[in-house]
């Protein structure tokens, strides 16, 4: 049974939309926008059971929703893939990207995609099961892929740049964590994680803290998730660390459709950039 849209959004009107999909392991979401209206912002998510296939359950969606067929003014595909590589600028290749990705993982998915960060920092690198990117370059026009944590790093650079002060943020995942490090700018550390536990992802943003050099006085640490694991991680880490707080959001998210704060981190600053 396919969802509901807005009655805004129509074949005739879906022209004046940014439209953009979210793959992740636990399903499928799309979401839509249209960049001089403020209430026009959507967001509907599509579980996935995980006892079958996912190209076939890509497809059944696709067909089913028959909005996902139209014509959109852009097309974002933003891919949620724990697996990835930040390659400085200095090591990358792109004749090189599959065997880095080789090197790095077990089990590598067949297809590497880069998302080139910002100032010649460097690379994001993922990947994407073969058939998966196909069928969606082939049911989309012109879409452009993107890795979960591309839009975040370049939101937190820009905000590194502005502060004296180290910075540290983390998004809590259903079962993953990311974790970036800033410093005036430079991106020091970008990695995820898996967890099951909050003691896991105090552990793991311990261990990073520790590890990157960022003071326990001086410097920030910012968090993004779920309201209730979220404020239970950030009493456990004022014992350790000074400045704890929620990750603030952009001001225009307060402004546009609440259905907006229901979106990922990565949607919602693709929506407000």
């Amino acid at each position: 049974m396919a969802v509901s849209i807005p009655d805004t959004l129509t074949i005739n009107s879906s022209e004046r939309y940014i439209l953009s999909i979210r793959i992740s392991p636990d399903g499928f979401s799309f979401s839509g926008t249209i960049p001089d209206k403020r209430n026009s912002f959507f967001y509907r998510h599509i579980a996935f059971d995980r006892s079958g296939d996912y190209t076939t359950f890509l497809k059944e969606t696709f067909f089913e929703e028959e909005c996902l067929a139209w014509t959109y003014k852009k097309i974002n595909i933003y891919c949620f893939a724990p697996d990835y590589l930040y390659v400085p600028e200095s090591y990358y290749n792109d004749e090189k990207k599959d065997k880095l990705m080789r090197y790095a993982f077990l089990n590598p998915a067949e297809i590497s995609i880069s998302n080139p960060l910002f100032s010649g920092q460097g690379h994001i690198l993922f990947g994407l099961e073969k058939e998966v990117y196909e069928f969606l370059s082939r049911s989309f026009v012109n879409p452009e892929f993107i890795h979960h944590m591309a839009l975040p790093c370049y939101t937190w650079k820009q905000q590194s740049e502005l502060s004296f002060s180290g910075q540290m943020h983390v998004i809590l995942n259903k079962k993953t964590i990311d974790i970036a490090c800033f410093k005036r700018g430079e991106l020091k550390f970008l990695n995820s994680f898996e967890y099951s536990t909050p003691d896991d992802a105090l552990y793991f943003i311990s261990y990073t803290w520790k590890q990157t050099d960022m003071d326990q006085l001086k410097d920030r640490l910012f968090i993004f998730g779920d309201l209730e694991q979220k404020k239970a991680l950030i009493t456990n880490l004022k014992n350790y660390i000074h400045y704890v707080s929620e990750m603030e959001l952009p001001t225009d998210v307060y402004l546009r459709n609440p259905e907006l704060m229901q979106a990922p981190f990565d949607i919602i600053l693709s929506v407000c950039e």
